[in-house]
């Protein structure tokens, strides 16, 4: 059974754009010690306007050929699919370390704002048998 010509990726606008997204992602990910909510937001609006293009092959230009303008949309959609699970991932990576900071800021102001007795207390008797 001849399959045809085997499938692949051609490089154009939205293969770049998509490598540029994967690599803020990266970037991020080393980061983590910093706020990257913004930059979050910002990759995220992204990768939708690169969702929205998803069907758009114009920037390979003429090279595509009709039957495999259907693998080439297939494979930008798993692109945007896993670009957008790195995000979540990303997301609850920072979400948690924030409220581990949270946390840990807590554990140290209830420290410094702990009452002081007034007095100190005995020890209770020790028993005798």
């Amino acid at each position: 059974v001849d399959a045809g010509p085997a499938f692949r990726v051609r490089s154009g606008g939205f293969m770049d754009q998509a490598e540029v997204q994967v690599e803020r992602l990266k970037e991020l990910r080393r980061c983590l010690d910093r706020q990257v909510t913004g930059e979050l937001n910002s990759i995220q609006a992204r990768v939708a306007q690169l969702e929205a293009s998803v069907e758009d092959l114009d920037d390979l230009g003429e090279a595509v050929i009709k039957t495999e303008s259907r693998d080439q949309v297939a494979h930008r959609r798993g692109v945007i699919t896993s670009l957008y699970e790195e995000l979540r991932s990303l997301a609850e990576k920072v979400q948690k370390e924030q409220v581990s900071q949270l946390q840990r800021e807590a554990e140290v102001a209830s420290f410094f704002t702990a009452p002081i007795a007034a007095k100190p207390t005995k020890p209770p008797p020790v028993p005798t048998f």
